[in-house]
């Protein structure tokens, strides 16, 4: 979760808008428009996949916390 706060906060920044123009213009001016296009387009998907990345870990997380609960229950009655 730490991450996507940290994601979040960097893209939220006004200052990375500002980089993220004048280096969209700086590429623009020398002839590579479309890679600033695409610079733009892959850091969609990338935020998304940070984000589903981290939903995924934690519901595991999650998950394994259950079942070694599970286990734990199985364990003493049995012993019973």
């Amino acid at each position: 979760m730490q991450q996507l706060r940290f994601i979040r906060g960097v893209t939220q920044q006004p200052l990375m808008a500002v980089i993220g123009v004048i280096a969209g213009a700086g590429v623009a001016k020398s002839g590579y428009g479309v890679w600033a296009v695409g610079g733009i387009a892959a850091a969609i998907p990338i935020y998304a996949g940070a984000a589903v990345t981290i939903m995924a870990t934690r519901s595991l997380a999650a998950w394994a916390a259950r079942m070694q609960r599970r286990e734990a229950t199985a364990r003493c009655c049995c012993r019973a």
